[in-house]
C-alpha cells in the first residue's frame, strides 16, 4: 500500500535523492532541500520509495527510485496532488516525463535556457484548468 508522511530528515531526503537523480543533480539540491522542507516521503508498505516537494503550488521536485519506476506510482501521485495552475520545470529532454506531465493536464509554456545549469534547459509547464 502506498501511503505518504512528512518528511523528518534532510539527510533523509539527501540520501534519497542520490537514489533517484545523478549525484550530478543530487549535489546542487542541498540549499533547495534546506529551504523547503516540507517534502512527503512515500512509502510502499515499509520501504521508502521516493518523495515529493510542493509550495505555494509549485511541484520542486518527484522522484521515484528506480525499482519502484514504471508501476504507475508517479501517476498515483500526481493524480492526488495536481491542483488547477500548478506549476513545474522539467529537464527538456525528458519525453518520458514530459508526457507523464501532459497527461495530467500540464502545458509547455516556455523553455529555461540553462535553468539546472550550463546547457541543462528547462520546459516551465503549468496545468491547465
Amino acid at each position: 500500500m502506498l501511503t505518504t508522511k512528512k518528511n523528518q530528515s534532510i539527510e533523509l531526503l539527501l540520501e534519497l535523492e542520490e537514489k533517484i537523480f545523478s549525484k550530478q543533480f543530487a549535489d546542487g539540491w542541498d540549499e533547495l532541500i534546506g529551504k523547503v522542507y516540507n517534502a512527503k516521503m512515500l512509502y510502499y508498505d515499509d520501504t521508502l520509495i521516493g518523495y515529493y516537494i510542493i509550495e505555494n503550488n509549485y511541484l520542486y521536485s518527484i522522484g521515484i527510485i528506480p525499482e519502484y519506476r514504471g508501476k504507475g506510482i508517479g501517476n498515483t501521485i500526481l493524480e492526488q496532488i495536481v491542483k488547477p495552475d500548478m506549476t513545474l520545470h522539467v529537464f527538456v529532454n525528458d519525453e518520458k516525463t514530459i508526457n507523464l506531465y501532459k497527461k495530467h493536464g500540464f502545458e509547455i509554456v516556455k523553455t529555461e535556457k540553462n535553468f539546472y545549469d550550463k546547457d541543462l534547459d528547462a520546459f516551465y509547464m503549468k496545468k491547465q484548468r
